[in-house]
């Protein structure tokens, strides 16, 4: 079973109602982690939207309108830690609504560098000026019996995971960065 782990996602590894988590999660000492990516933000809006055709700056960037992806409700920005705020229009549970929403407004999103090309067609991705670069990781638990397919699966996605494409952040601004524990694949 496919469980979306939002915040709740080490309690499901401790319970053992999940094996296997894959996203931007902090790692706990007592399970494996295997780092698969890294990533960072990039704003997203339509072709014509007066700011796709300028570089951003954080002034123009927080006054613009924001169709905001909550992630669940866990997600906290660089903006949060600057005391700065967006001005949220619409708030979103999922990237996917994206593709419904900015070609049709003059919203902008700030999503992940690697699926802003992939959301729609009418969109252009341009840089963010808080890229705020992230790790995408693998965590899994330390139970003594995994199984033959579960560690096929972590290497298939640790595999497809090298395989993106990726062009890196245009600055390299101080971001978080994550420590990984013992990994066994």
């Amino acid at each position: 079973m496919i469980k979306t782990a939002r915040a709740k996602g080490t309690a499901y590894l401790k319970s053992g109602e999940a094996d296997l988590l894959v996203g931007p999660y902090d790692v706990h000492e007592s399970f494996y982690h295997r780092h698969l990516l890294d990533d960072h933000y990039v704003c997203v809006m339509h072709r014509g939207h007066r700011l796709a055709d300028r570089r951003l700056r954080v002034e123009d960037y927080v006054k613009a309108s924001h169709a905001v992806v909550t992630y669940g409700g866990t997600w906290r920005s660089e903006l949060d830690e600057r005391g700065l705020s967006l001005t949220l229009v619409v708030a979103i549970p999922s990237i996917s609504d994206l593709t419904h929403i900015l070609p049709a407004t003059d919203l902008i999103s700030t999503v992940p560098s690697r699926i802003a090309s992939n959301i729609a067609t009418s969109v252009v991705a341009t840089s963010c000026p808080l890229p705020e670069p992230f790790q995408i990781g693998m965590t899994w638990t330390n139970r003594p019996i995994i199984p033959a397919a579960h560690r096929w699966l972590r290497q298939l996605i640790g595999r497809t995971a090298r395989a993106l494409p990726y062009k890196a952040a245009p600055a390299a601004p101080t971001g978080r960065s994550g420590s990984g524990a013992n990994s066994r694949d």
